[in-house]
């Protein structure tokens, strides 16, 4: 029999679970950060280069109500300075 495409087996549990893995990093630079909450970890961190990639804060919002949700904050030499910048409020 093969093996189910999702899931590396026919258990029907994702590899994921089966791997004992909680937690997830997000790249929103190469993915769709809005579609990480159906990934199934208990934690999820947005880990954003810039404010390019920024997720909005209705995004952000709706994974930290799904899920234990940390945010990276990237200091660059490009001047993005997170905890001065209010123009992201």
């Amino acid at each position: 029999m093969l093996a189910d495409d999702r899931t590396g087996d026919s258990t029907g549990e994702p590899a994921v679970v089966r791997a004992g893995i909680d937690a997830a990093a997000i790249k929103p630079a190469e993915c769709d950060v809005s579609r990480a909450a159906a990934l199934p970890v208990d934690r999820l961190v947005i880990d954003y280069e810039g404010r390019e990639h920024l997720p909005d804060a209705e995004t952000l919002g709706r994974l930290a109500a799904e899920t234990a949700l940390s945010v990276t904050t990237p200091v660059r030499a490009d001047g993005f300075d997170p905890l001065g910048d209010d123009s992201l409020l």
